[in-house]
């Protein structure tokens, strides 16, 4: 894992078309979990005092668990967890896949 405490995520994102902030998760909050998502608030807020590795799995979560609600595909916790743990790793370990799926040329 990364020593990095953070990294700088945009302050928006683009899902489905629509525009989502990304907020730092205050630290009352981040006791509890490490991470939210709120649909009518169209935002995604991320602990803050994470490592950056910690930061990007966290990111993703919160990415499956946005998309699972907007697509209806009901997917439980332990689903997204794994989904996203997954993706977390391809995309780590190889990040010419994330850069195809962008579409940007090496």
């Amino acid at each position: 894992m990364s020593n990095d405490k953070s990294i700088i995520f945009p302050d928006t994102i683009r899902i489905h078309g629509h525009t989502w902030t990304v907020e730092p998760l205050g630290r009352e909050l981040a006791r509890d979990w490490a991470g939210d998502f709120n649909t009518t608030q169209q935002r995604i807020r991320i602990d803050e005092a994470a490592n950056s590795e910690s930061q990007g799995q966290i990111m993703l979560h919160e990415l499956v668990e946005a998309l699972s609600g907007m697509y209806q595909l009901e997917l439980e916790h332990p689903q997204v967890q794994g989904l996203s743990q997954a993706l977390f790793a391809v995309f780590r370990d190889n990040p010419e896949v994330a850069k195809l799926i962008a579409g940007v040329a090496s």
